[in-house]
């Protein structure tokens, strides 16, 4: 599930179930896990990879 106000950018991965809340940036070439739970105002940078 993707909320509103979210900016994704270009080779994203964001895997199966993954929840992003309200205002949250992604930056480029991340990738984002299974079952993820995102919470509001967060950003990701890349090259990290976030997996829970």
């Amino acid at each position: 599930m993707i909320d509103n106000q979210v900016h994704i950018a270009h080779n994203v991965n964001i895997d199966e179930n993954a929840c992003i809340a309200a205002q949250t940036g992604i930056s480029g070439s991340t990738k984002i896990g299974k079952n993820m739970i995102c919470g509001g105002q967060v950003g990701f940078c890349w090259p990290y990879k976030y997996w829970k």
